[in-house]
């Protein structure tokens, strides 16, 4: 995608391109490590040799393991906010019902998850087992409150459809549940436990009809 700089914008000196160009090989190195050897593999030394930089280089912008950590999360999670806003954009569903909406938002969290599986897995396991800072908090608090926000306005237009007796609740709780549930599949595979066997075609079916019934809205097409 094209960089659109805004009026009086100077464009980026070659140092400045040099710099976020070395972050981003730092970045994409970090989620190829995690992908492969889940948080407890990570380590510097192979962050660095993959990245093409040097220890300072990283060091110059990370303190510590836990502070890269820290960005590739917070990056992650802002990544995922744009995504989900521009799919849940209302201009994108003018006509569309409350049923094709939650079923188009079930399959594009099931099919993202699985396309990228090895590396949720690996951030999902970290962010179980770690204490995380205040800003990787407040990342994902703020993805999921954008999320919130830009379903809820896109079924509350269509309150007619959605029979809940509180469809906000009802809306927050409905992607908390999509969320756990994808989750525990696709990622931690604890279905296990219950021998409930699927395919991801089935999951997207049956959590759609699932929310929908939930949110009181008709599964009629």
């Amino acid at each position: 995608m094209t960089q659109v700089h805004s009026k009086g914008e100077a464009a980026p000196r070659p140092q400045q391109a040099r710099s976020r160009q070395s972050l981003m090989a730092i970045v994409q190195a970090t989620r190829a490590v995690l992908a492969e050897k889940g948080h407890e593999g990570l380590t510097i030394p192979e962050v660095v040799a993959r990245a093409g930089c040097s220890v300072g280089c990283l060091y110059g912008r990370f303190a510590n393991k836990e502070a890269l950590l820290s960005y590739v999360s917070q990056r992650f999670f802002a990544e995922a906010d744009v995504g989900w806003q521009q799919l849940l954009d209302p201009a994108r569903w003018a006509g569309a019902s409350a049923l094709q909406i939650i079923e188009e938002m079930v399959r594009t969290a099931v099919t993202c998850t699985r396309a990228d599986a090895a590396l949720l897995r690996a951030l999902t396991l970290y962010w179980q087992t770690t204490e995380l800072d205040a800003d990787t908090h407040e990342a994902a608090a703020q993805h999921y409150q954008h999320l919130f926000d830009a379903l809820a306005e896109l079924l509350l237009a269509r309150r007619q459809e959605v029979t809940h007796p509180q469809p906000e609740l009802a809306i927050k709780f409905a992607i908390e549940w999509m969320d756990a549930a994808i989750t525990e599949r696709l990622l931690l595979n604890n279905y296990r436990l219950s021998q409930v066997v699927m395919t991801d075609e089935e999951l997207i079916g049956e959590l759609t009809r699932a929310l929908a019934c939930y949110l009181g809205i008709s599964l009629s097409r």
